[in-house]
């Protein structure tokens, strides 16, 4: 039995609200034309769970048993592990870890964060400054061609209000 990356969101917010733990997490709504957004203003990628309860911060990427976690994605988990501390866990859950029990001892507070770094494993990093394949850098950070591109025309837009 496949399970999917909406049930295991599903089954992982509900055993974390039974336990204790503050939930959010941010869903797609259809538009009136029939496509789908995620409203949210900042850079696309965050990870699909943020989950808190005293002393503890549990920031978690869901994929399916498939499912590969985009450029962003794995920025922006990149980025939160390096100011992880000790009460915070950046986490990349599949099905395997909430079959095997360890999402659940980990949300009962009876074991460690399972899939930390786990998105590291997915062959996405390469070369020898840790740059994700075809990024360029914004202030110093890796950016994906088409961030680069949407910061370019808004910085043009920007001098030109300035400057006239």
């Amino acid at each position: 039995m496949r399970m999917s990356e909406a049930a295991l969101e599903e089954a992982v917010l509900d055993l974390a609200g039974m336990t204790g733990w503050l939930r959010a997490h941010f869903r797609p709504a259809m538009l009136p034309g029939g496509g789908w957004a995620t409203h949210m203003s900042g850079d696309t990628g965050f990870p699909d769970l943020v989950l808190a309860r005293p002393r503890r911060l549990a920031i978690v990427e869901l994929k399916d048993s498939r499912g590969k976690p985009s450029p962003e994605q794995v920025r922006w988990l990149d980025v939160l592990e390096t100011v992880a501390g000790d009460e915070v866990d950046v986490c990349l859950w599949r099905p395997a870890d909430w079959l095997s029990g360890a999402v659940a001892a980990y949300l009962k507070g009876e074991g460690p964060a399972p899939g930390k770094g786990a998105w590291r494993a997915v062959g996405r990093r390469v070369g020898t400054k840790g740059r994700l394949p075809g990024t360029r850098t914004c202030f110093g950070l890796p950016v994906s061609d088409e961030l680069a591109a949407v910061e370019t025309r808004r910085g043009e837009l920007v001098r030109r209000r300035v400057m006239g």
